[in-house]
């Protein structure tokens, strides 16, 4: 898998090279974005080949996410009512003018972002009650603050990830 973006690497080398690109800057961001994916891909191959590795691993990531969806929907109601300004070094501040459709994007400046923040810290927190690490009680609670965040954002990535969820379980 590792050799993927590795492959689209030298693609992206090759047409600098052969002059394709109207500034060779330009593609410096994609083959580090694609070397760090080769870097995650193998670091997560070989902690997945430790004992209890890939449910290690899994943890990590589920927490994560968790996490910071639950962060995410603290400062995206704060952004919501105009909260946020208190505490400006730490939430990114949004415009709050009258007649202009507050989407809030907590710190990911970009609320379809946010939104599939939250749709994986759902799963996450799905997947965390399903090898019982969460009782249900709880995981209610969580669920339906993550769903406050997500209606929030006003993106259509709910409509397409949260019904997908639904038929997948």
């Amino acid at each position: 898998i590792a050799m993927i973006p590795l492959g689209l690497v030298s693609v992206i080398a090759l047409q600098v090279l052969m002059g394709m690109l109207s500034e060779s800057w330009d593609a410096i961001l994609p083959i580090a974005c694609l070397m760090v994916a080769t870097l995650a891909v193998l670091m997560g191959a070989s902690l997945a080949a430790r004992p209890q590795g890939s449910t290690k691993l899994c943890m990590a990531l589920a927490y994560a996410h968790l996490f910071a969806g639950l962060v995410s929907v603290v400062i995206a109601s704060l952004q919501f009512v105009g909260a946020e300004t208190p505490f400006a070094p730490y939430m990114l501040p949004m415009r709050h003018e009258h007649g202009v459709v507050i989407r809030p994007y907590a710190n990911l400046a970009q609320p379809n972002q946010l939104a599939l923040l939250f749709c994986l810290a759902i799963a996450a927190v799905w997947w965390l009650y399903q090898i019982g690490r969460l009782r249900g009680s709880i995981v209610v609670g969580i669920v339906l603050s993550l769903l406050w965040g997500l209606v929030l954002t006003q993106s259509r990535i709910g409509w397409i990830i949260i019904p997908v969820f639904a038929l997948a379980t």
